[in-house]
Formats: structure tokens, sequence, C-alpha cells
């Protein structure tokens, strides 16, 4: 768990998660910057991302298709989230 772009980007890198939850809004390092990090390292560019944010997607609480960041799909969530719903996308992209 970490609250900045920097220190999540490290943490990655050590912990090799399965998934990781990502805000776009952050101190220090936004989201978006974070997200091209995490990819363009080898180390870190497999692990599947979903975007967590208070910011609005054309009123869509869920983005299906997702975002294309680099050539992977990024899974995006607007808050406040269901947590049925954040289940149930993690399930998708993680099995």
């Amino acid at each position: 768990l970490s609250h900045e772009g920097k220190d999540g980007i490290i943490k990655a890198k050590e912990y090799k998660p399965d998934l990781i939850l990502l805000d776009i809004m952050m101190p220090g390092m936004d989201g978006a910057e974070a997200i091209l990090r995490l990819k363009e390292k080898p180390e870190t560019n497999d692990i599947p991302v979903i975007f967590l944010t208070g910011l609005a997607f054309e009123g869509e609480e869920n983005i299906d298709d997702g975002i294309n960041v680099g050539g992977n799909k990024i899974k995006a969530i607007a808050k406040p989230f269901d947590n049925e719903k954040l289940l149930e996308v993690v399930k998708e992209i993680i099995g």
C-alpha cells in the first residue's frame, strides 16, 4: 500500500503484485505518469492495473473496454465504487 505514485512504483518492482489498484489523483506523481513508468519497465510491464478515480469518464461507472496504455488495457472504475463491481473487475482481470 502506498499513497504516492513514486513509492508505488518502487513497491511494485519489489513485490511484483498480481494486480495494482491505482488512483489517478495522487500527490507527487499522478496515476497517469505512474502507469507509464510501470509499463516501461520489464519487471512491472505485465502487472494488470485498475484505475480508481473520482474523475468522470463520460458518466460511466466502469470503462468496460479499458484504457489503452502502451498496448496494455487498463480498467477504470469511478469512485465511489461498488465493492461487488470492483471484485467483478478484479476477477475478470486476474481470473
